[in-house]
């Protein structure tokens, strides 16, 4: 039996929206770089993202480390491309959380992308790593194919 992971992950992610509050977030690729161009408030106040980040390409914003922005340069360009993503994260500002992502690309009628809409749950650190390690290993970054 498989599992679709994106309707998996993306019922959850409702059903988290449902019981608590929608974690959102907004990207878009300008002269060949990715930015988050817009994040809702309870995202920012969970990961300590800010609105002078929103708009700045990942590579000049001291909230990412060098590995964040790599990793989400490749999330993205997947994503940029026309594939939709799941992908969990550890904010390093909020290490006590881990955030499962669900990121879909918005394309015009010719099937350019336009922008990168992104969706989130938020789990903590210790339900994530009782849940999950025994099945695979946990880092701060993983996607999933």
């Amino acid at each position: 039996m498989n599992i679709d992971l994106v309707s998996f992950v993306g019922k959850l992610i409702l059903e988290y929206e449902n019981n608590f509050h929608p974690l959102h977030y907004l990207a878009e690729k300008r002269d060949g770089k990715f930015s988050i161009v817009s994040m809702n408030s309870k995202l920012k106040e969970l990961t300590g993202f800010t609105e002078d980040y929103c708009g700045t390409p990942l590579e000049e914003i001291s909230y990412f480390k060098k590995e964040a922005v790599e990793f989400l340069n490749a999330v993205f360009n997947r994503v940029w491309s026309g594939k939709t993503a799941v992908y969990y994260a550890v904010p390093h500002l909020n290490r006590n959380i881990y955030l499962l992502v669900l990121a879909k690309p918005v394309q015009d009628e010719k099937g350019e992308c336009l922008f990168i809409d992104a969706t989130c749950a938020c789990v903590s650190r210790d339900d994530m790593e009782s849940l999950v390690i025994p099945f695979i290993p946990v880092r701060e970054y993983q996607s999933f194919e």
